[in-house]
Order: structure tokens, then sequence, then C-alpha cells
């Protein structure tokens, strides 16, 4: 990889997207033979502990494509949405970020607000492509994402992950700190009853910020990686 570049993704971009990023949740949750950029064990643990999220071999059932797919038809209808591509400087995607520069749930802007956080928003999830990792294109686009929602009037930034996954850890090098375990809400398809049906659920998270000094920082690597039209070395 030569270099990748980080801009706003387009409306147009919405399949790509619920393609690109089933594809990266079933790997990185599901698939028990997925390994890391060092060939360590990556995915699988997900679907042990919630065996009713995994898709069956047709895709249909669990956290099926369709949810995703239907996620993102409308993703664009809502102006607060705010989703990074990041690709390289031959337009091939090699990932995304994805939140809201709207005000966060009522019980995370509470978390926020008790620590200083006046007017947080909150990062949803990223993914980036196996090749990618290890690249600097995760920072890149986290540190863009933040920059983005101080434009958009955040003065800090929080972010909910599953607890068995691997992106606090990720997260805490990028400055966040931990504020501590989160519930969080998911949907999954059920066919049980012969009739396709959309369920709640909810999967033990953690909860991190960034905040005062920790969120300057960040923005302003941000706002010099945007800044940057002619792409980041990879």
């Amino acid at each position: 990889m030569n270099g990748f570049r980080i801009r706003p993704a387009r409306a147009t971009e919405a399949e790509t997207l619920a393609n690109t990023h089933y594809a990266l949740y079933q790997r990185r949750y599901f698939d028990p033979n997925a390994r890391g950029p060092n060939g360590e064990a990556y995915g699988g643990r997900y679907g042990v502990q919630y065996p009713q999220l995994r898709p069956d071999a047709q895709g249909k059932g669990g956290e099926e494509k369709a949810l995703f797919e239907g996620y993102w038809s409308g993703f664009f209808d809502k102006p607060k949405n705010l989703c990074l591509v990041a690709e390289t400087n031959e337009g091939q995607m090699l990932g995304f970020i994805k939140g809201s520069t709207g005000a966060p749930p009522s019980d995370v802007f509470s978390a926020m607000a008790t620590r200083g956080g006046q007017s947080p928003r909150e990062l949803g999830s990223i993914y980036i492509m196996p090749q990618a990792q290890r690249k600097g294109v995760g920072l890149g686009l986290t540190a863009a994402f933040a920059a983005n929602l101080a434009e958009a009037g955040a003065d800090s930034m929080v972010t909910r992950c599953w607890a068995g996954n691997d992106s606090p850890q990720f997260f805490q090098r990028l400055g966040g700190q931990m504020l501590g375990d989160c519930p969080i809400g998911v949907e999954y398809a059920c066919y049980a009853t012969g009739q396709r049906r959309v369920q709640p659920f909810t999967i033990d998270g953690v909860m991190l910020e960034w905040q005062g000094e920790r969120f300057d920082q960040l923005k302003q690597r941000g706002q010099k990686i945007m800044a940057n039209r002619n792409g980041l070395g990879g």
C-alpha cells in the first residue's frame, strides 16, 4: 500500500458500504479461521458467546446481510449521520468510520456530562480491510472523525465497544480513556415462526471517552489529515 487518503462517504456508496460492513463484520466476529495482521486469532468468539446472532449458511437469521443493507439504505437520509472513508490514492476502499454529529443517547450523554463534557458526540464503529491494518489507516480515520465532530460543535467524543473485542485497546492507544461497562443494543433476525422478525438484543460493552487535551490532540491530528489532499504515506 503506497498511500491513502480520507474523505466523506458519498450517498451513492451506500450499497458498497453495506457489503463492506457486512463482510468485515462477519470476518471479525464470526469467522474462527480469521487472523489478524500478526497471525493472531481474530474472529469467532462473538458467535460462541452470542450464538443467536450468528447468520446461518445462507446468511439469513442472526445478524444477517439484510440488516446491514437496511441500515445503509437510510444512513445518508439522516443529516447528522457521519461516515468517512479511507481509500488508496487510486480509489480502492480500505475502511470506514461512522457515527453521528448529533447528541448521543441520554445514558451516554449523562456519563460524559458528569466528567465535564458538555457537547459529546459518539463514534459508532470503525472497520479496516485486513491488508490495511497496522498501516495508520485506523488512526487516520479516528483522528479525522474527531476533527469533523469538533467542526460540528463537539467538545468531546465517546464510543462503545463489545467488551470481548480488541477495539478498546486500539482506542486507548489513540488516547481514549475507559469509562466503564455499558450495555450495547443490537438487533438480529429470527425466522423461528417462518416469518422474519427483528429481535432486540443486548451485548456486554465498554465505553471510552476523549475529553479536554486528549480530544484536542486527536482532532488536531485529524485536521492535518483532512487538509492533506495528496494522500498519506502507507
